[in-house]
């Protein structure tokens, strides 16, 4: 079940992991934080008044480290971000990916 933090952003990077209460959220385009989590546990949180459901969420964006090289790419091109010829491994291309978003 998709959830989140009650309408709490963050500050990261679209597309970042961020942890809280144990679990991995997700930083949405709007900010927000969306984890999917397991029913029973969503069920739990959502009782105890720490997370809300989200109906028919989902992430926008994958983490940068799960993605493959093609998926860098296409991340990087959509963002006016040059890789360079000479980036050809998935962390070369990371490194250039992070370092743009850091100066942005």
């Amino acid at each position: 079940m998709k959830v989140t933090m009650n309408g709490r952003k963050s500050n990261a990077d679209v597309g970042t992991t961020v942890s809280h209460f144990g679990h991995t959220f997700v930083v949405q385009e709007d900010k927000t934080l969306v984890a999917e989590i397991d029913e029973k546990m969503a069920e739990i949180e959502v009782a105890s008044g720490r997370l809300s459901k989200v109906e028919g969420a989902e992430p926008t964006s994958k983490v940068l480290t799960d993605m493959k090289l093609d998926e860098l790419r296409a991340y990087a091109k959509e963002r006016g971000i040059t890789i360079g010829a000479d980036n050809t491994t998935k962390d070369a291309i990371l490194a250039v990916i992070q370092a743009a978003e850091a100066k942005a």
